[in-house]
């Protein structure tokens, strides 16, 4: 008794069946198939089927390095998000997006979000980069921008997963002075010129990544860099990963990433780490 949304770029259909209480709708999951369904069939539809109306007042704060869980408890706990508000999560590679809003705009309504925000800040605003649409990676460059500071980057383990995130921050992007990306410590020592005596020296993942930094610093004259040193794996534990932050003063921060799994499948929530470390760093 249903009718379908067709799909152009592969077998499953969308399907719609109404009922006297309401609609079901159920769409394909790949996206590359869903996406163009819900833009090209399923809004449509819906404007079709229910009419259109303007936006409601809205408000989505974005948090990183913090779980799903602890933010739901926080607002559970606190209580101070009114039953009319509705809450919409998406949570992807260690970042979590929470959107407040209301089906309609109204001062007071606005008056109600912004205190919502206030009180998640200050339970919770060590945890959020940011609000919007705006990602960390542009929020990170906005930061260095307004300093006049730059940012380099020397990566191995993240196979250029951290230069992808930060290129496409498109506001600011001559902050990023500069890349280098290659499959080893080793190599990427050879391309920064790294003395092989001085690289003898570097016993450890952690000293090879205080070098790296050093070198692509300099290379790119950049104020700030981060090097992302070769995956350490053991096969009793869990694989590692050394990283090396160099603020302004030429002071060296070194952490230790640890992972489990396949680096393939790992590298964008390391990514995510790596940045988070690095907006620790620049709030101190």
């Amino acid at each position: 008794g249903g009718s379908y949304l067709a799909n152009q770029l592969g077998t499953a259909v969308g399907l719609v069946y109404e009922f006297p209480q309401g609609t079901i709708v159920a769409l394909p999951g790949p996206p590359r198939e869903l996406r163009p369904m819900v833009s090209n069939e399923l809004i449509p539809y819906l404007n079709r089927r229910f009419g259109t109306r303007l936006p409601g007042a809205a408000l989505t704060l974005r948090f990183v390095g913090i779980g799903q869980s602890r933010i739901n408890q926080t607002l559970k706990d606190q209580a101070f998000v009114p039953d009319e508000v509705v809450v919409t999560t998406q949570f992807s590679h260690g970042r979590v997006d929470y959107t407040f809003s209301f089906p309609e705009d109204k001062p007071a309504q606005r008056k109600q979000l912004e205190a919502i925000q206030r009180e998640l800040r200050k339970r919770l605003g060590d945890y959020i980069y940011g609000s919007g649409v705006k990602s960390l990676e542009s929020h990170i460059l906005a930061q260095l921008a307004s300093r006049k500071q730059t940012l380099a980057i020397a990566e191995v383990g993240t196979a250029g997963e951290l230069t992808r995130g930060l290129s496409r921050g498109a506001d600011n992007p001559e902050t990023l002075a500069g890349a280098y990306i290659a499959p080893t410590d080793y190599r990427l020592g050879q391309i920064l010129d790294i003395a092989p005596a001085q690289w003898q020296r570097a016993l450890t993942g952690t000293e090879k990544a205080r070098q790296l930094a050093r070198a692509v610093s300099a290379a790119c004259n950049s104020t700030w860099a981060v090097s992302v040193g070769e995956v350490q794996r053991n096969d009793a534990a869990p694989s590692e990963l050394a990283i090396t932050i160099r603020t302004p003063d030429g002071q060296l921060d070194t952490h230790t990433l640890r992972f489990t799994g396949s680096l393939t499948s790992s590298q964008a929530r390391l990514s995510t780490s790596i940045l988070n470390l690095l907006r620790q760093r620049l709030r101190q």
